[in-house]
């Protein structure tokens, strides 16, 4: 694929309305741009926001669907050199007030705008991104007020410990992610992409790979896999990253078999990739499926497993490490940190993290992986749902990869709670068939044969689904709750 030295996220806007400016660059549900018309489009945006009075620096909220407006209002807001900060409107009260600390001003989609509790306020101005379109721009088009290193987005943290935290974010660190993600892909300039995240979860991943790329993207807000099905065969999208939730749910319905148009690529990402996901994906997809992993201040995916273990994308690096942050070596279990152009330096506030995940350029992600001599990375779950019982170790990700290899269990989640006699004990949450729940001993009988003792879960309950976070992970806490 053309790897464009742009270093922005305009300048590789601007440098495709000249050289392709004809070709299809946006797909959505009623309207679609070339690479010139959204280049128009952007122009037009960022007049209205300066017309606002936005400057550079200046933080500015986004509550929008996942439409082509919410790609051509964040690119606008790059235009200028302000800050683009989506807003998850799905969280508790609290947080969304918590995520307005700041902010200049708010664009809102009308249909979001009775999702925003009444205590959520703005203090500056508040707009629609249709009166932003329908601005009048002044001045040149490559006007650019953004270098490199300008801070351009505030990537927040999916909130599920608590206070979202934003991840200070600049041009060149999305461009290399970008980067490093169509390399491992492969996307090219006659490839279609789809980005099906949440439209407050990691927006940039929607476009930024076809800034490097020259790749159309699209842009429809839906999640029925009938919806998706029409629309990849519609407009012959060839590679779709999606929570695996997603992905289920589309298997289930039997449309991804049935397609039309299958994609060449689908890669899942933003919660755990079961061995039964990929199981069920090598029978009922012919073309490329793959897990990804990567984080909030990794600017995006920075690694992919294509079977056992995964692959660290170009860009960036790791180390392992132990709890005195010791180096640790092959096969042995610690703390993944990484580093690289792409990583994040630290989160805004500063204060926002008392205790910082980020030390000399290494991002310590709290996840805990292995390498193995081949440089495949294995992850074993998070630092702080490690369980110790009775003073052994126990990686919930282990026993959770051991139930879903049962036949009849489709999704598994392992928390610790407490105990007087072993401190704490492995309890499972489970999504199963009827014949299983009917028959839980044969789930025992097949943990005990495949892990320690220790390790088995001490209790077992069965539910039709796992509770889950708006952005679409499990929700532990609320899995903890319900064995108290």
């Amino acid at each position: 694929a053309p790897v464009r030295v742009a270093e922005t996220l305009c300048q590789a806007l601007g440098d495709l309305a000249d050289a392709r400016g004809d070709d299809l660059a946006l797909v959505g549900s009623d309207h679609s741009f070339t690479w010139s018309e959204l280049d128009d489009a952007v122009h037009r945006a960022a007049a209205g926001l300066v017309d606002l009075g936005v400057e550079p620096g200046q933080l500015v909220g986004l509550v929008l669907p996942r439409t082509p407006a919410l790609a051509v209002v964040f690119l606008a807001i790059a235009r200028v050199g302000a800050v683009a900060v989506p807003i998850n409107h799905k969280l508790r009260t609290k947080w969304i007030t918590a995520q307005l600390d700041g902010l200049t001003g708010l664009v809102v989609d009308t249909a979001l705008a009775s999702a925003l509790p009444d205590e959520a306020q703005v203090t500056g101005w508040r707009t629609t991104p249709d009166r932003l379109l329908e601005s009048e721009p002044a001045g040149p088009k490559r006007t650019f007020s953004a270098m490199p290193e300008t801070v351009c987005y505030l990537n927040c943290t999916s909130g599920s410990t608590g206070r979202p935290k934003r991840a200070v974010t600049t041009n060149a660190q999305i461009m290399a992610n970008a980067r490093a993600t169509v390399q491992s892909s492969g996307q090219e300039s006659d490839d279609v992409f789809w980005c099906l995240f949440a439209p407050f979860a990691h927006p940039h991943e929607f476009f930024h790979r076809s800034l490097i790329s020259g790749a159309a993207f699209v842009m429809i807000d839906t999640m029925s896999p009938r919806v998706v099905s029409r629309a990849v065969a519609t407009n012959g999208v060839s590679h779709v990253l999606a929570l695996p939730g997603f992905v289920e749910l589309w298997l289930d319905s039997g449309l991804l078999a049935e397609t039309a148009h299958s994609p060449r690529i689908i890669e899942a990402g933003g919660s755990i990739v079961t061995p039964d996901l990929h199981l069920r994906m090598g029978e009922a997809f012919s073309g490329q499926f793959f897990a990804v992993w990567g984080s909030t201040e990794t600017t995006g995916v920075a690694i992919v497993s294509r079977g056992q273990g995964g692959d660290l994308l170009s860009g960036y690096a790791l180390k392992v490490i132990d709890e005195a942050g010791r180096a640790l070596t092959t096969g042995e279990v610690g703390e993944l940190c990484l580093s690289g152009p792409a990583v994040v330096s630290g989160y805004s506030p500063a204060s926002a993290d008392p205790v910082t995940p980020f030390n000399n350029g290494w991002f310590h992600t709290g996840d805990l992986v292995s390498v193995d001599a081949l440089g495949k990375v294995h992850f074993f779950g998070r630092r702080s749902t490690l369980l110790k019982v009775g003073g052994a170790r126990v990686f919930p990700a282990e026993v959770e990869r051991v139930l879903c290899a049962h036949p009849l269990v489709s999704e598994a989640v392992v928390v610790g709670i407490p105990d007087r006699r072993r401190g704490e004990i492995p309890v499972a949450l489970v999504v199963a068939s009827s014949e299983l729940k009917d028959d839980p001993g044969r789930l025992s009988v097949h943990c005990r044969e495949r892990l320690a003792v220790y390790k088995v879960p001490r209790q077992t309950v069965f539910v039709d689904a796992l509770p889950r976070l708006p952005g679409g992970k499990v929700d532990r806490p609320a899995v903890v709750a319900l064995f108290s």
